[in-house]
């Protein structure tokens, strides 16, 4: 992520403020302390002055300058240990953000990154997350351990998971010819699958498998449907939204839906989508009868782009591939539909989310859910 847009994230987010430094008068006393206020979030703390030890040196010597924007590489996804955190989690069972942030701080990820890892545990079944009123993740919880059916015959474990039930299911369908799986995944837990197995058997070969907290396991046909028609009855896409004026004094950028990139502007009057540096990353829709709403950043970046009627995702019934806009992915259930279908999160390529294995029935009733319904007129 540029350093710009790491900038405008929310000081809890990025792990730093920006302070703003009283001026120290002529013959103030070195130790007395100096109020300091953070300019995003509006911290403040006394700070005491401390006098160096270390020699002042007379020669100069010469530095090779640093950029500014050259933030540190991120870490690589295939490289990281998702299956033992997502084993601290379910150890944990339910935590903060912040307790999130905690337990995989080992690897030294950017707060983004971290953010963008529970987005994706919760697209693949294994958290469930509670959204505040700021639109971004505040707590989650590890879902109960269930077996998920895609397809006829076809299955995936999804939540809670440990060694012993692992080993329960697996021990459980070798005498009745089921296949049982694990597979090493790029930048995921290990994906458990169970397959040659029709539902109603596995209903009565699996009901007495439970986790060590004596949830029985759950078996769900259909999942990927019944999670986006579950998301449909839940509310339209502005259920999301919440009122909101735009009067902030902050760095505000309006989205240029036409190429993807959000460019600055002092003017906040235009129908469209503003991001506004203010206590934080806020996002809102401007809609043309000049009411502002706020929302997650995917959908105020939607809305904008079917005011202007432009598409930000696409399906192909031939390669059973849905795509989306880099930074525009289906959020919450929806995107939980879409990775239910394969067990695999999305590919990144050339600007696009590309969800794979997708059947027509759940592309359609996503997009459903994103293109209709009446936008703020």
């Amino acid at each position: 992520m540029p350093i710009e847009e790491q900038l405008k994230l929310p000081c809890a987010v990025r792990g730093f403020h920006e302070f703003k430094v009283d001026t120290v008068p002529p013959g103030y006393p070195k130790y007395a302390p100096v109020n300091m206020e953070c300019k995003k979030c509006g911290m403040a703390l006394l700070h005491r002055r401390q006098q160096s030890t270390k020699p002042v040196s007379t020669r100069t010597v010469a530095r090779r300058p640093v950029p500014a924007s050259s933030p540190k590489p991120a870490a690589a996804k295939s490289a990281l240990p998702h299956d033992l955190w997502l084993d601290a989690a379910c150890f944990l069972g339910v935590g903060s953000v912040a307790s999130f942030e905690a337990l995989v701080s080992g690897a030294d990820l950017e707060p983004w990154q971290v953010a963008a890892m529970v987005r994706d545990l919760s697209w693949l079944g294994h958290l469930d997350v509670c959204i505040g009123d700021n639109h971004r993740p505040r707590s989650w919880s590890v879902s109960p351990p269930v077996l998920a059916y895609t397809a006829p015959g076809e299955a995936i474990l999804a939540g809670f998971r440990c060694s012993s039930l692992l080993d329960d299911v697996e021990e459980l369908l070798k005498p009745a010819g089921g296949k049982f799986s694990r597979e090493q995944v790029n930048g995921q837990p290990m994906l458990v699958r169970v397959e040659g197995l029709p539902i109603e058997a596995a209903r009565e070969l699996l009901d007495v498998v439970s986790d060590p907290h004596a949830r029985v396991l759950k078996i769900i046909d259909n999942t990927p449907v019944k999670l986006a028609a579950f998301a449909q009855a839940s509310g339209g896409l502005f259920s999301h939204f919440k009122p909101i004026s735009l009067g902030f004094d902050g760095e505000t950028q309006r989205y240029d839906a036409v190429r993807g990139r959000w460019r600055s502007t002092s003017n906040t009057t235009e129908p469209g989508a503003y991001r506004i540096a203010h206590a934080g990353t806020t996002y809102a829709f401007r809609g043309q009868d000049s009411r502002s709403l706020s929302g997650p950043h995917e959908l105020v970046k939607l809305a904008a782009a079917r005011a202007e009627g432009i598409h930000l995702h696409a399906y192909s019934e031939g390669n059973r591939v849905f795509s989306s806009r880099l930074g525009c992915e289906p959020p919450g259930l929806l995107g939980r539909a879409l990775v239910a279908c394969s067990g695999r999160l999305p590919e990144i390529s050339n600007g696009e989310s590309r969800f794979h294995d997708v059947p027509p029935a759940v592309a359609g009733a996503v997009l459903a859910y994103l293109y209709t319904g009446d936008l703020p007129s």
